[in-house]
């Protein structure tokens, strides 16, 4: 829960070493969400509370691991981390039924850049394409789909592009070879709604980091209630997970 004079607030405009802490990626997200809602100001003397779906352990878990994986490539691969190579990781966390982003690491270091690297830098996602596949696959094999047998055989390029845009890949992809093997660029938060498609049975979740905003009495003013778009049938997301 935040109060509005506070979301500016939330993130320090000096820290020593990498930014990554209190979640500055996403307070960014919050901004941006407030400034579409239709909720006006508070007034003099009020305050509008924000409830995010930010879960603070969650979070907690998120930078860790972003930190783990940090020591574990400066032995491996320290070329990697030298000053202007451009390398940059993000981890979103989302709650698959209703679409709620409950982590969420932007980038390498907010200070240094403080782009929103899982929703505005496409990438490659190469083999984790590979469950998008085969839901292309179970749907061109849906008449014949029974019992747990493994998914196996081909689909065609427009019918992956398809089910990729049905299931929340939004980035222009188009129908061809470098889509199958996963060499064409889509974001992480793409990802994650793909993914959460076929955990939610088929429903493909809408995400968000607001929840809503409340007069400073507690009445709700604006409110985003969980909402799903149905883009697979339940069974090919069942065969697929």
């Amino acid at each position: 829960l935040l109060f509005l004079d506070e979301v500016d607030r939330a993130i320090p405009e000096v820290r020593q070493g990498p930014l990554r802490r209190n979640s500055p990626w996403f307070i960014d997200e919050v901004r941006r969400a407030q400034g579409s809602s239709s909720v006006l100001p508070p007034t003099a003397g009020s305050k509008l509370q924000l409830q995010t779906t930010l879960i603070p352990g969650l979070q907690r878990a998120a930078e860790q691991a972003i930190d783990h994986q940090m020591e574990q490539l400066s032995l491996e691969h320290p070329e990697l981390l030298s000053p202007g190579t451009g390398v940059q990781w993000a981890l979103i966390a989302m709650d698959p039924q209703t679409g709620a982003i409950r982590a969420l690491v932007g980038g390498r270091d907010y200070n240094e850049d403080s782009t929103n690297h899982a929703f505005a830098s496409a990438r490659p996602p190469g083999t984790a394409f590979r469950p998008l596949v085969l839901a292309s696959i179970a749907t061109d094999q849906r008449p014949g789909l029974t019992g747990n047998k493994g998914l196996t055989g081909r689909t065609s390029a427009p019918r992956l592009r398809a089910t990729a845009q049905s299931m929340g890949i939004t980035t222009p992809i188009t129908a061809s070879r470098s889509l199958v093997l996963g060499q064409q660029e889509v974001t992480a938060v793409e990802l994650a709604v793909a993914m959460s498609t076929l955990a939610n049975g088929g429903l493909r979740p809408h995400p968000h980091v607001l929840v809503g905003t409340r007069s400073s009495e507690g009445t709700w003013l604006d409110r985003q209630l969980p909402s799903a778009d149905a883009a697979l049938d339940p069974r090919i997301a069942s065969r697929v997970t």
